[in-house]
């Protein structure tokens, strides 16, 4: 954050000087005329450049000049790095920069009363932070230094204490800490989500300094400790790469609209267990009273195979009925809606068509079994149902074996078993075709 100070020079003996304070509750600002800068001062137009402006560890700061045309002579005395303050004349205008501590804001939910008398008292009694502190890789680096028991909230929102641009960044998307000599670092319910290293993350995670944490798909921070840390990390291959198949086309998902849901959209990655509950540690959580703090589980297997396994106490419905006590349902390429009360619902989308009808349902249970999908009768489809709610929702009316043949009938009835009820199918088809072959030989044995 920064506190500036615009004086406006009179261009006339009949004008007066005009000054403006502004709050720039941001860790990196560009000050100038044009349409993208973070604060507009039309009087800068002349000058053919902007002022880039960003935070760096402790009381300093950095200020660059960026030229607007190829022509422009930049003045040398603005880019450097300074502490605590700096004041430079441009000319029209006079621009004062304070730097202002992360810490020496209001807390969230905290009176302007109580927080002014906690914030003056806390500048008067302790230094400036300096670690732990947040580092943003990119052309304009940015470190932000907080105090340990003051995280640091990330997003777009005009309350965040990093507060950043981006279509993939939420008002609030994350939450940063430093506790016991580690980081952590809390997703707040982002559609894009909060990745650390590789894994999307769901609640707090804890992670070491140095490590990779990714805001969206395209804010990339790391906690660290020291200024020794940042050499290391700009001197490491991996610094400022982007995580693997780092994306919003990732596909399968789990994507639910209930504000209860944390993260809205999950990415699920293959041999990876994905705990859905009301306990924080859960990969999604629920904040409902009414889930279990260990609801339910997916598997994804290396063959896009998706095993969800019910472990809470009241069930797990879905959009063909619900799974108790342990059970079990498969799910091979087809979207799936899960109803866990209340209204609050979750689906299981393998495309972005089933994304955008799920989201354009407004999550409705019954979205994959719509008139959307009717003319959808593929094994595929068939898969994800029971094979008589599906032959009575096209109201076929006689037989199964009738209406679309035996070898049809069997096909859909074996593909619509569980993985248990299939290796007993197989294995008593197997002592079957044995008892045949023995029937044949004791025949022939016979007539010879």
């Amino acid at each position: 954050m920064f506190g500036l100070e615009i004086n406006l020079k009179p261009r006339s003996q009949e004008e007066l000087p005009a000054t403006e304070y502004i709050y720039a509750r941001r860790p990196l600002i560009t000050i100038g005329a044009s349409e993208s800068a973070n604060i507009a001062v039309a009087e800068m137009a002349e000058l053919g450049f902007e002022l880039q402006i960003s935070r760096s560890i402790g009381k300093k700061f950095f200020c660059k000049p960026i030229a607007l045309s190829s022509n422009v002579n930049l003045p040398p005395f603005i880019d450097g790095v300074f502490e605590g303050s700096a004041y430079f004349d441009l000319g029209p205008v006079e621009i004062g920069v304070i730097q202002l501590d992360s810490d020496l804001i209001l807390k969230d939910g905290e009176a302007p009363d109580h927080g002014g008398c906690r914030i003056l008292r806390q500048a008067l009694a302790s230094r400036s932070p300096l670690f732990p502190a947040i580092y943003m890789a990119g052309d304009f680096p940015v470190a932000l230094s907080f105090a340990p028991d003051h995280p640091i909230t990330v997003g777009r929102g005009k309350q965040c204490t990093f507060r950043v641009d981006g279509d993939d960044i939420a008002a609030r998307h994350s939450r940063i800490g430093y506790e016991s000599g580690k980081f952590w670092v809390e997703e707040l319910g982002s559609v894009a989500g909060t990745f650390v290293a590789d894994n999307q993350i769901a609640g707090r995670a804890e992670l070491q300094p140095g490590t990779a944490i990714r805001i969206g798909r395209s804010l990339l921070l790391y906690g660290i400790t020291s200024e020794d840390q940042i050499t290391s990390l700009e001197r490491s291959e991996n610094f400022g790469a982007p995580l693997k198949n780092l994306g919003a086309d990732r596909f399968p998902c789990l994507i639910s609209l209930s504000e209860f849901a944390r993260p809205s959209r999950f990415v699920l990655t293959p041999n990876q267990q994905v705990i859905i509950g009301r306990d924080p540690i859960c990969d999604i959580w629920l904040g409902a009273p009414h889930i279990s703090r260990r609801h339910c589980v997916l598997d994804l297997t290396k063959n896009n195979l998706v095993i969800v396994t019910d472990i809470s106490t009241n069930g797990t419905g879905h959009d063909g009925g619900t799974l108790k006590n342990n059970e079990s349902l498969e799910i091979d390429g087809f979207g799936k809606v899960f109803d866990f009360g209340n209204g609050l619902t979750m689906a299981l989308c393998f495309s972005a068509e089933e994304e955008s009808a799920f989201k354009a349902s407004g999550g409705a249970l019954d979205t994959f079994i719509n008139n959307t999908y009717e003319a959808d009768t593929s094994l595929r489809r068939v898969t994800q149902m029971n094979l008589q709610q599906y032959l009575k929702e096209r109201d076929l009316g006689g037989s199964p074996e009738e209406k679309i043949g035996w070898l049809s009938y069997l096909v859909l009835t074996f593909k619509t078993m569980t993985l248990t009820n299939k290796l007993f199918f197989l294995s008593m088809l197997l002592l079957l075709v044995m008892l045949l072959a023995l029937f044949f030989v004791l025949v022939f044995n016979i007539l010879g």
